[in-house]
């Protein structure tokens, strides 16, 4: 298998800064607007999980830009493309309450 051209992987890289952009300058506040329609449309939904701050959406796709542009770098992409980009969803998600039920156990 031969090797792939560095513009593909710097093509990729650009895509993917475009839409990571896009969802910089609009995640936090469309998440915001749009609670209120879906928890009426879906009321069984937990939707405090949809809360995201400004803070946390620059701080995860900035981490993963970093790592975005290290695989285009390393010509690494279905490496970043795949385990990596769900890894950054798992470790940047909101935590939840560490909260202890009766008898000391943990949900």
């Amino acid at each position: 298998m031969g090797r792939v051209p560095a513009t593909v992987t710097w093509g990729l890289l650009a895509a993917w800064a475009v839409h990571d952009a896009e969802e910089v300058a609009t995640m936090a506040g469309w998440a915001r607007k749009a609670r209120p329609r879906l928890e009426r449309r879906f009321p069984n939904v937990p939707w405090e999980r949809l809360e995201v701050s400004q803070r946390h959406v620059n701080v995860a796709i900035g981490l993963m830009g970093g790592v975005m542009a290290g695989a285009a770098a390393l010509a690494a992409l279905p490496l970043v493309l795949g385990g990596v980009h769900v890894l950054a969803h798992v470790l940047t998600r909101p935590r939840r309450a560490n909260v202890k039920q009766k008898g000391g156990r943990r949900p």
